[in-house]
């Protein structure tokens, strides 16, 4: 596990927003000035409606995230299809396999495998846990899929990287040892363009196809443009981690 790994993780958690909601709420109940106290008091609650209603984080998410992408569009002469993991945890204790919002992942790379688009699925991805690191998302996946009709010998799987970068090198190995020429790029539209970009960094040049998209069309409903969803505070999370991840790639040249 190396070191940037680890600031990766501090990285996150300190770039959250529900950490700077809480941190300013905090500061405000500290705070012995009483008009500090009640400045910073509203401006936690006005922080905390912002990144939970859906209208603003869409209009953030919009621009960023990759358009979806049509299975019909694609040829039928691939030769891998790459699944990026970040979509699911194994809960050794029950025997099972739980699935997180993001495994369309794993669902639109399987479909694709069905529809004859790719030949192979390759799961990528070990652990980006700091704990519980023998528990590889990966090998877990080629059990579920393998109990799910596909062929074993059709499921590669690469379970030691931890972030997305290391996604890259290590499917970059196994593509050129398999002499893998044209290959499909799955993940969720707000993880494309870092993914998109490590794999074209390194010359892949992989064909992105991307599901589990956040942001929909403009719509004019009163929970849509009003109400707070609780749910939404996650989605920022997700985004933020996702600006500042490019952000840091490209600073050190991953991207």
């Amino acid at each position: 596990m190396s070191a940037f790994f680890v600031l990766s993780k501090i990285l996150h958690f300190l770039t959250t927003p529900i950490v700077w909601i809480f941190a300013l709420a905090l500061w405000g109940l500290l705070s012995r000035n009483q008009g500090k106290r009640r400045l910073r008091l509203w401006a936690s609650v006005l922080l905390l409606y912002f990144f939970s209603n859906s209208f603003f984080y869409e209009e953030f998410a919009r621009p960023y995230e990759t358009e979806l992408s049509i299975a019909a569009d694609l040829e039928s002469d691939y030769d891998v299809v790459m699944v990026l993991g970040g979509y699911s945890q194994y809960i050794e204790d029950y025997d099972q396999f739980d699935l997180f919002e993001s495994s369309d992942r794993l669902f639109q790379g399987l479909r694709l495998y069905n529809m004859g688009k790719a030949k192979k699925i390759l799961l990528v991805g070990g652990t980006g846990r700091l704990v519980d690191r023998d528990n590889r998302e990966s090998t877990h996946a080629k059990d579920f899929l393998v109990q799910m009709g596909v062929h074993e010998e059709d499921i590669l799987v690469e379970a030691e990287s931890n972030n997305t970068h290391e996604n890259a090198v290590r499917a970059m190995e196994i593509l050129r040892t398999h002499d893998f020429q044209k290959s499909i790029l799955v993940t969720s539209a707000s993880h494309m363009p870092r993914s998109i970009a490590c794999f074209n960094k390194l010359g892949l040049h992989p064909t992105p196809f991307s599901v589990d998209a956040t942001a929909g069309p403009r719509r004019a409903q009163l929970d849509y443009l009003f109400i707070p969803n609780s749910n939404v505070l996650e989605s920022w999370n997700a985004l933020v981690h996702e600006w500042v991840g490019y952000a840091v790639y490209f600073i050190i040249g991953y991207v």
